[in-house]
């Protein structure tokens, strides 16, 4: 997201703060003095460690709704005054804002500047009562580790297999934004062995800077989050992880559902099988907006040859004929990108594709999983249970097939591709 604004602290007292603003971005040449818009400029380097990260979190102050509701909760007042334009137009000013806690600005002493994205979520804001934060002897879970309250069960291959690579086929994810969810600190995971993290897999953690459900990535362990916002997995950054459970005191609202996640689906082939000179694609989609296509014999290669490109794309793996065949071709013919052959050189897929047929094989309706219980959405985690497309693919020698791998099931092809239209 782009820088908008020049944040600077003129003034910092208990509950009040001011601050000056200046526009940087041509995008956001206003300054508002709603609660949302300043609610936005003070959650600057909060972090789930400060009282205001841990009360309000990334997805809690994108969500409008949310917002509107109860920005007023912590900002009592903004006093907005707008100063000269600089030259460019772009405009500058004050916000003395008062807090209705000192703990909603407490991150920000000794912060003397910083950028921000800010923006005015809402055109009207309702009133709110004063928000105070938890008290340190509150933090003692309110449920039990392993209990499924405040969790969603979501299957593993709704997210691609290049983010998420996890042996369970079930993770149960928060169903709430970060800040309904405390630390157990009972029971902090200091050993972070193999062994011990395995017995720990699916467990919402986190660190001092991260947070998400542990799971064994291909090479380390890692933590895997989703929201409205981002997805994506990060490597374990400390000593200790602090497992999370849900926090019951919190007003539980705008939950995440298994049908939300689904617009981070890529389609998944489940089935892959080579018979002579034929290999044939079994491929689940789980949202409404992808199909699969492909328009010629070089869209076919470039779906047969692209989980073997190198990580450089200067060549493909080296060690199986089809591989060899293409490398030969692009040494032969000087060509230095992988990417290149697709483009420039089509004629390569004649030496390779025979024919090629894509059939939509299983056209049922996509699955609601809205309103349904835990246990009927799992119900619905069934490659049968979802539209299928068959990709079927002749090539012209039997040979070329050969140690072609067929593991499955996998999403990575669509993932490098980054469309299903191919």
């Amino acid at each position: 997201m782009s820088s908008l604004y020049n944040v600077s602290v003129l003034k910092y007292q208990g509950t009040n703060i001011k601050l000056a603003i200046e526009v940087i971005h041509p995008d956001s040449n206003y300054i508002s003095g709603s609660p949302g818009f300043a609610l936005m400029l003070l959650h600057h380097n909060a972090d789930f460690i400060t009282p205001l990260g841990r009360e309000v979190d990334l997805d809690l102050l994108l969500n409008a709704s949310w917002m509107q509701e109860n920005a007023r909760g912590f900002i009592r007042s903004v006093i907005s005054q707008l100063g000269k334009p600089k030259r460019n137009g772009y405009l500058t000013g004050t916000l003395d804002i008062e807090v209705t806690h000192p703990a909603w600005i407490s991150h920000l002493e000794g912060i003397g500047w910083w950028d921000s994205a800010a923006f005015d979520p809402c055109s009207i804001y309702d009133a709110c009562e004063p928000k105070a934060p938890e008290m340190d002897d509150d933090v003692s879970p309110s449920t039990p580790v392993l209990s499924r309250e405040g969790f969603i069960p979501v299957w593993k291959y709704i997210f691609p297999s290049y983010l998420l690579h996890s042996h369970k086929d079930i993770l149960w994810m928060p169903a709430y934004s970060r800040s309904c969810y405390k630390p157990d600190t009972a029971n902090v995971i200091t050993d972070l062995s193999d062994g011990s993290l395995r017995t720990h897999e699916g467990t919402l953690v986190m660190t001092e800077k991260e947070y998400g459900i542990l799971f064994r990535r291909e090479t380390d362990w890692g933590m895997f989050s989703s929201g409205n916002g981002s997805c994506g997995s990060t490597y374990i950054d400390g000593k200790e992880l602090t497992p999370m459970v849900l926090n019951i005191r919190k007003k539980l609202s705008y939950p995440m559902t298994p049908g939300k996640l689904l617009k981070w689906s890529d389609p998944v082939i489940f089935e892959a099988a080579i018979s002579s000179d034929t290999i044939t694609f079994k491929i689940m989609v789980m949202e409404e907006d992808d199909q699969v296509f492909l328009f010629s014999k070089i869209s076919a290669l470039q779906f047969l040859m692209r989980p073997f490109e190198t990580w450089r794309s200067n060549q493909f793996e080296e060690g199986l004929p089809l591989s060899d065949l293409l490398n030969a071709k692009m040494k032969e013919r000087g060509v230095s990108h992988t990417w290149d052959v697709y483009m420039k050189h089509k004629d390569l897929a004649d030496l390779v594709i025979a024919n090629f047929s894509v059939e939509r094989s299983l056209d049922i309706p996509f699955p609601d999983l809205g309103g349904l219980s835990n246990e009927e959405v799992i119900s619905h985690y069934a490659f049968d249970k979802w539209p299928q497309y068959t990709i079927t693919m002749q090539v012209t020698d039997p040979a070329l097939l050969q140690g072609y791998e067929t593991k499955v099931p996998f999403a990575h092809i669509f993932g490098q591709l980054g469309d299903h239209l191919m």
